[in-house]
């Protein structure tokens, strides 16, 4: 589940904001929503992109074609997203969260790359 949980946080952060933390919340209404072709067009894919965006876009159709899971999502709370480290390109966000599934806050990383002037989530940090 924490993986799934990683992804859809990944794939919501990968926005065509002007700034990590703005990508990382689009990124994450995109996963809430289920709105898997958003999520997909956040993720950078660099080379050979059509197998990478093929296996993005299944692992978020079969995520949200699970019942509790929508639920989870669409029940989890952003606490907060800040940039923790960024150097021209390149850019690692720390989004903290909250579920209905933990009593405890969740704090996971991802990391961005800027592509084509948009924000976006590294599919290589992501498998």
């Amino acid at each position: 589940m924490k993986k799934i949980l990683v992804l859809s946080a990944a794939l919501l952060l990968a926005g065509c904001g002007e700034s990590p933390e703005k990508a990382a919340r689009e990124f994450l209404i995109a996963s809430q929503n289920c709105n898997v072709e958003k999520m997909v067009s956040m993720v950078y894919l660099g080379e050979n992109p059509g197998a990478k965006r093929d296996v993005v876009l299944k692992n978020g159709k079969d995520a949200c074609s699970v019942r509790e899971y929508r639920e989870m999502m669409k029940n989890t709370k952003l606490v907060k997203v800040t940039t923790k480290n960024q150097e021209k390109d390149y850019a690692t966000v720390e989004v903290v969260s909250k579920s209905p599934n933990s009593p405890d806050e969740i704090t996971e990383q991802m990391d961005l790359i800027k592509s084509g002037g948009k924000w976006k989530i590294r599919f290589d940090a992501l498998y």
